[in-house]
């Protein structure tokens, strides 16, 4: 008798150098009074967190990023290749934003645009929890949990865009909770 696994596509979570943590924490302390304000459909929504676009240190974030998508595409080969278009077409990235989340604010089960997304975790005053939900093979939902702690800052978590996540309210802290999250899509050559 054999055990065989199917295939299905997982994420990659790496730790981002101490200098652009740093960096990125010093313009998510000043970008609620200068960034332009993200809108979409979780916004204006009570408990939803605000959301700013990152400007300063985009540049330096997009590269590390891009260093994170080529280690998954090594991990997990070939997500990309979707088959319905006459050409391939090239990636690029959107805007990313920073999610400031006050202690009983979440973001429900959700998935991005794109093919790839990520979230990377800045400030975590309190224990919280970031999970994943997916259909396994028999048809039932099931849940991967990633708990978070202050030791987790840095930490940015890559994977399938279409995957549902959630972002779990914290208490015991007044502070708040700050990521930077943004996906990878295809480049059609029109300009937004």
């Amino acid at each position: 008798m054999r055990s065989i696994s199917l295939k299905n596509y997982g994420y990659i979570d790496v730790q981002m150098p101490d200098s652009l943590l740093n960096n990125l924490r010093h313009e998510c302390d000043t970008a609620k009074l200068k960034n332009p304000q993200m809108q979409d459909d979780l916004i204006n929504k009570k408990y939803i967190p605000s959301h700013y676009y990152l400007e300063d240190n985009k540049k330096d974030f997009m590269n590390f990023v891009e260093s994170v998508f080529v280690a998954y595409n090594d991990c997990f080969p070939n997500l990309g290749m979707i088959k319905a278009m006459t050409n391939d077409l090239p990636y690029c990235h959107d805007r990313p934003w920073i999610n400031y989340q006050k202690q009983g604010e979440f973001l429900p089960n959700h998935i991005h645009n794109g093919i790839f997304s990520y979230v990377s975790f800045i400030k975590i005053p309190a224990e919280c929890k970031f999970e994943f939900t997916f259909t396994n093979i028999i048809g039932n939902l099931d849940f991967h949990e990633i708990k978070l702690t202050s030791k987790d800052e840095g930490k940015l978590v890559f994977f399938p865009a279409k995957l549902p996540h959630a972002a779990y309210p914290f208490n015991g802290s007044d502070e708040e909770r700050i990521s930077i999250a943004g996906n990878i899509l295809f480049n059609s050559g029109h300009k937004k």
